[in-house]
């Protein structure tokens, strides 16, 4: 068994080249309070699924990362006080102990990397256009990183 569990979901998507969206837990965990977290699920996947993507929650659940959480696990971590915060740095600690661990942007970015099999990459800023805004001197292109690479990318996203 691996540390990384992709769900049958996303381990589908994967196989089909279908787009990945590695999400954060420590929103629903510790970010914000029941039951608004459940609603920015429920908003954020569904976003990530109009854009053509899959939504990849990703959380530490009895020792092991899984990628993917389903509707009911992340219900149970949206439950104040249940999911520690983990960081990339707390993951082997959070494997060990066997517990609920809900991921910041580090270790869900570390666990897309090795749910993705490989390295990370050097990254490549890419520019992307931003709406006019009314005063248009201050309009500065927006800068996004992106892996260099696999078209099935997984990237991470959180929630504003």
């Amino acid at each position: 068994m691996s540390a990384v569990e992709p769900s049958q979901e996303v381990a589908g998507a994967q196989a089909e080249g279908v787009g990945i969206v590695a999400l954060e837990t420590s929103v629903v965990g510790q970010g914000l309070p029941h039951p608004r977290n459940l609603e920015c699920v429920e908003r954020m996947s569904a976003a990530v699924r109009e854009a053509g993507a899959v939504p990849a929650w990703i959380g530490v659940v009895e020792g092991s990362v899984v990628v993917g959480l389903s509707d009911e696990q992340l219900r149970t971590f949206a439950q104040p006080d249940r999911a520690a915060k983990v960081a990339r740095r707390d993951l082997p600690f959070a494997l060990a102990g066997g517990g609920l661990g809900a991921t910041t942007v580090s270790s869900t970015i570390a666990t897309a990397m090795v749910a993705m099999e490989k390295k990370i990459p050097r990254r490549r800023s890419v520019s992307m256009p931003t709406p006019k805004p009314s005063n248009p001197e201050a309009a500065a292109p927006a800068r996004i990183c992106r892996p260099s690479g696999s078209a099935n990318a997984l990237y991470s996203a959180t929630a504003v």
